[in-house]
């Protein structure tokens, strides 16, 4: 990659201070806390040239621009996506204006406020975008150098770092947010990220937020062991405390300017503050650096990629080794009260039949139910068979869904079925919201790692889970390309098998198989729902996405009633059952409104 520019003389001078917090002097002074404070820049611009000729009266030698928050990602919540160049050339302009030529101006990129594939849905390409489309407005309103700060995730750091070589070849410091273990919340070390970022022409690289003076000064002692870079260090003023509602710093200024000395001392040539710091403790930490030398360093030993030992999760559930053409799953939905034991009993003579697994729907159609996970509980110990969770993203944010996982696997659930889910909003309870912290591909990548022993940023989990790895497969979907261009995801993230709607054309479904990848042989089961009318067959084949009831068989219904109309959907359903044991991995049965009976119809035909 080409090589950046220098960063300004002065950082080649001396220790270089950077200003303090932005966002919590203007909430104080009086600015909306529910409109971004970035959008100040074009209404209010008075009030941030004030603090920014503050922060340069206390000592700064170097002020952030108020763009924190001014991307395409964060600016559309409030409906001022289109505004993005507009509010960065202006916050630039403000800082310059203030700012003059002897006081540095730093283009503040903040985090984006989304995940990239597969746990969520944006992509690399998009956040390089972003950070481009971000970037431009801060080199028009004449930044001299681009902080990207605040971060946590690795890989969308690398994308904004592409964004802002694409756009400009100003300097470029890095900072991310570490934890009191050093490492981010995406689970990257130290280490990692030096690794990662030394392909990139950066000018310094450092930490920022998170965590107090105390905390950023180990972060420092480490960096400075593993990167010859320049060194940032922009800690908090301390941990906040809540008083009478409010979360408020209350760190004095003095005891920062003594531990920002130290952080100087222990490595790091670029300093400042970042949550909960004021003009005051700008004030003492430039006093207290003041007579300082730059520090001089060298570097202790190379960074290291960590090894993690995991467990191997290829083919490891038994529930897998089972789907050999003979595996049948039902699927049952919880009750909507306390009482398990008549829907139990209703089960007991498929499981006498021999069926495989029992699947367990969670709250389908955002309906209310008992926890799916404690009924297939309760089904694997009072009829010891196993189970399939099927696992929604709607109501499990992404500390639930490991919770919930591990507890799953504690209590013995053999497999998951990834799902994204109807949202809340569509179910009998209008006013409750939905998560979607990830969707089914990123539950899956989730259910992946716990079951390679890690958790979903790499962190070591102990004991392994061991779940079979299920992934929604619509084989007769009109689109069939975008269909599987989501099933790769699925298969990238580590589903192990396939689950499809229900199918009425055995052929339809050989024919979608044979578009999956030649080096790709997942157990598929195929779905199966016995049709109980006309009526029953003309509601699935128009109201319910993703079912396709053929037209031949829609017109035979329609031709008989009664009984005949019920033989006739049974004598398909068995069709479709004996042939799927032949060619596929096995058979999902939906019993028609919970009538267990058909399917043991079905089966001992």
């Amino acid at each position: 990659m080409s090589q950046r520019k220098q960063l300004p003389e002065v950082f080649q001078q001396k220790v270089v201070v950077f200003d303090g917090a932005m966002g919590s002097l203007l909430h104080e002074r009086g600015a909306n806390p529910h409109r971004p404070f970035e959008e100040l820049n074009l209404t209010s611009p008075h009030l941030v040239c004030q603090i920014h000729a503050e922060y340069i009266q206390a000592g700064a030698d170097a002020i952030e621009t108020n763009t924190f928050g001014a991307n395409r990602f964060s600016l559309a919540r409030h409906g001022l996506e289109d505004q993005v160049h507009e509010i960065n050339a202006a916050g630039a302009k403000l800082a310059r204006s203030v700012a003059g030529q002897n006081v540095v101006v730093a283009g503040s990129v903040g985090p984006y406020p989304v995940r990239l594939e597969p746990l969520g849905v944006v992509t690399l390409q998009e956040v390089r975008e972003a950070a481009a489309e971000q970037i431009r407005g801060l080199v028009e309103g004449g930044v001299d150098v681009i902080l990207i700060e605040t971060q946590t995730d690795l890989e969308a750091v690398c994308a904004m770092i592409e964004g802002a070589i694409e756009c400009c070849d100003l300097p470029i410091i890095c900072q991310f947010t570490v934890d009191a273990d050093l490492t981010t919340s995406g689970g990257d070390s130290l280490d990692d990220i030096v690794l990662r970022l030394a392909d990139y022409p950066l000018n310094a690289i450092g930490v920022n937020c998170g965590v107090g003076p105390e905390g950023t000064l180990r972060a420092v002692q480490a960096l400075s062991e593993i990167t010859e870079l320049p060194i940032s260090a922009l800690p908090n003023s301390g941990f906040p405390a809540n008083v009478d509602g409010r979360t408020l710093y209350i760190s004095g200024a003095d005891y920062f300017g003594e531990r920002g000395a130290e952080i100087v001392q222990a490595g790091a040539s670029i300093v400042g503050g970042c949550c909960g710091t004021t003009p005051a403790h700008i004030e003492a930490l430039a006093h207290k650096v003041a007579g300082l030398a730059k520090p001089v360093r060298a570097t202790v030993r190379a960074p290291r990629s960590r090894k993690v030992e995991v467990a191997s999760v290829s083919g490891g559930s038994p529930l897998l080794r089972k789907m050999d053409g003979s595996f049948v799953t039902v699927e049952v939905t919880p009750p909507k009260d306390s009482n398990y034991k008549t829907l139990v009993e209703k089960l007991r003579p498929l499981v006498d039949a021999g069926i495989s697994s029992i699947d367990v729907t969670d709250n389908p159609m955002a309906s209310m139910h008992m926890s799916s996970i404690a009924f297939a509980h309760i089904l694997k110990e009072e009829l010891g068979v196993a189970t399939i969770l099927h696992m929604t993203c709607r109501d499990l944010n992404l500390l639930g869904m490991h919770s919930a996982l591990l507890g799953a696997s504690a209590l013995g659930i053999d497999g998951i079925l990834a799902l994204t889910g109807d949202p809340a909003s569509a179910g009998e309870f209008p006013g409750s919201t939905s998560v979607f912290d990830v969707t089914s591909d990123g539950l899956a990548k989730i259910i992946h790692s716990l079951n390679s022993g890690l958790d979903y940023v790499g962190k070591e989990i102990g004991q392994p889970t061991n779940f079979a790895i299920g992934a929604a497969f619509n084989a007769l979907a009109d689109d069939m390309q975008k269909e599987l261009d989501r099933l790769a995801k699925k298969r990238d993230a580590g589903a192990d098998f396939l689950m499809t709607q229900p199918i009425f054309d055995i052929q339809a479904i050989k024919e979608a198989i044979s578009l999956l990848p030649s080096d790709w042989k997942p157990p598929i089961l195929v779905g199966v729902l016995p049709l109980r009318s006309s009526r029953h067959a003309e509601f699935l084949h128009n109201e319910i996405p993703g079912m396709t009831v053929p037209d031949d068989i829609r017109q035979r219904l329609a031709s008989v009633d009664g009984e005949t109309a019920k033989e006739i959907g049974i004598e398909y359903a068995r069709d479709i059952y004996r042939a799927a044991r032949e060619s596929f991995g096995g058979v999902y049965f939906m019993p028609p409104f919970n009538n267990f009976d058909v399917i043991y119809e079905v089966m001992n035909g």
